[in-house]
C-alpha cells in the first residue's frame, strides 16, 4: 500500500478500492438513509462487494512491491530484508497501532469491548486466523499483507525462478484453500494461502514487466478498449452471479474459483493502466482528487470502520458523528489527520531506510 505516484494508475485503482469498501460499509451501516439503498445495494453483491475492494488492494500491493524489489535487485544485486522490513514496519505498524490503541481508550472510556484475544491478534498481525469481531476485523488484510511481506521478499532474494515457482504454486493453491475455508466453516478465518493468488498475481505481473517489458506491452496494447472492459465485467461477474440467487453448489464453486477469476482480472486492468496511457478511465484515475483519495486509503481502510459500527456498541443514542453524512465526512477528517500526523512524517525517515545505491 505504500505510496509510488511514478507508476501511473495504482492511486486511482487504490482510490477505486476504497470506494468499494467503504460503499459496501455504508450500505450495512444503519444509519444509512433508506432513499439510498438501490444504489448502496450495488455495493453490497448488486455488483460488487468489499471483499473485492480488498482483492484489488492486494493485486496493488503484489505488483508494487515485487516492482521495487525487482528494482532493488537490479541495482544492488540483492534484497537488503532489514531496509524492507524497517520500510514496511513503518508503512503499516504507526497508523494501525494508533487505531489499537482508539479502540483500547474506547474501552476504557465507554461501553465498546474488545477482548484480549481480540487486541492481541491485532497486535501480532494475526487477526485472519484468530478473535475478530467487527470493529477490528477489517484488520485481517493487514495480517495477510504482512504475512506476504516476510515471505515473498526473501524467495524473491533467494532466487527469481523459485520466486516464480512459488507464485504460481500459490496462485494453483489458492482455490483449495478457499474450498477447505468452505467446508471447515470458521467464521472470521481467512488463511494467507486463501488470498495468495491475487498477491501473486500482481507479483508475477510485475516480474513479467522486469523480464520482457517490450513482450508484454506489446500484449497489453492489443485490442485494450476491449479487453478493459472484459476485465471489468470479469471483476464483477462472481458477485452478480452469488446474487442471483443460484444453487448451494453453483455458490460454492463460485466462492471457491471466483476469486481467481476477479484476480486476474484486477491484476490485467492494474498493468493495463499503469503502461497504456490512454482512454477517459486512464485520465479519471490520474486525475488529482482521484490519485488524492488513492494517497488516503490506507488511512481511509484502518479509522472507517470506527464511523460503521453501531452507536449501541459504545453505549451511544444517536451520536451525530455515526449518523450520515457525518460518518462519512469524519471518516475522511479522521483519515486526513492520520496521514498529516502519522503517514507524511514518516515518509522522511522511510527515505533514510531507502535500497543504498
Amino acid at each position: 500500500m505504500a505510496v509510488m505516484t511514478q507508476i501511473p494508475s495504482l492511486n486511482g485503482f487504490r482510490a477505486l478500492s476504497i470506494l468499494i469498501v467503504l460503499g459496501s460499509h455504508l450500505a450495512f451501516s444503519q444509519t444509512a438513509p433508506a432513499i439510498f439503498a438501490p444504489f448502496l445495494h450495488l455495493f453490497d453483491g448488486g455488483l460488487v462487494n468489499g471483499a473485492l475492494g480488498v482483492r484489488i488492494f492486494f493485486c496493488i500491493s503484489g505488483f508494487l512491491i515485487t516492482t521495487l524489489l525487482l528494482a532493488e535487485l537490479r541495482a544492488n544485486g540483492a534484497i537488503c530484508l532489514s531496509r524492507f522490513y524497517a520500510r514496511r514496519a513503518l508503512r503499516i505498524i504507526p497508523v494501525s497501532y494508533a487505531y489499537i490503541f482508539v479502540l483500547f481508550v474506547l474501552t476504557q472510556t465507554t461501553a465498546l469491548v474488545v477482548t484480549p484475544c481480540e487486541f492481541a491478534t491485532a497486535l501480532s498481525y494475526t487477526k485472519n486466523y484468530a478473535c475478530s469481531s467487527w470493529i477490528d476485523g477489517h484488520l485481517w488484510s493487514l495480517s495477510v499483507e504482512e504475512q506476504f511481506y516476510l515471505i515473498w521478499p526473501l524467495t524473491l532474494n533467494l532466487s527469481r525462478p523459485m520466486a516464480r515457482t512459488l507464485a504460481v504454486a500459490a496462485i494453483f493453491g489458492a482455490p483449495p484453500s478457499r474450498m477447505i475455508e468452505y467446508y471447515v466453516g470458521h467464521s472470521g478465518v481467512v488463511w494467507l494461502p486463501s488470498h495468495a493468488d491475487a498477491l501473486m498475481m500482481g507479483s508475477l505481473s510485475a516480474l513479467a514487466l522486469d523480464d520482457g517489458r517490450e513482450r508484454v506491452l506489446a500484449l497489453l496494447r492489443w485490442k485494450t478498449p476491449l479487453l478493459r472492459a472484459a476485465a471489468a465485467l470479469a471483476l464483477c461477474l462472481p458477485v452478480v452471479a452469488l446474487n442471483a440467487g443460484v444453487t448451494e453448489s453453483a455458490a460454492m464453486w463460485i466462492k471457491i474459483a471466483g476469486p481467481s477469476l476477479q484476480a486476474a482480472a484486477a491484476t490485467y486492468l492494474i498493468c493495463s493502466y499503469a503502461c497504456v496511457a490512454q482512454g477517459p478511465i486512464f485520465r479519471l484515475l490520474n486525475t488529482p482528487v482521484v490519485v488524492r483519495a488513492g494517497v488516503l486509503s490506507y488511512s481511509l481502510y484502518v479509522w472507517q470502520q470506527l464511523y460503521f459500527t453501531n452507536p449501541e456498541d459504545f453505549g451511544f443514542i444517536h451520536p451525530a458523528a455515526m449518523a450520515w453524512p457525518f460518518n462519512v465526512a469524519m471518516i475522511f477528517l479522521t483519515a486526513g489527520a492520520s496521514y498529516v500526523c502519522f503517514e507524511q512524517p514518516l515518509l522522511a525517515l522511510r527515505r533514510r531506510f531507502a535500497p543504498k545505491a
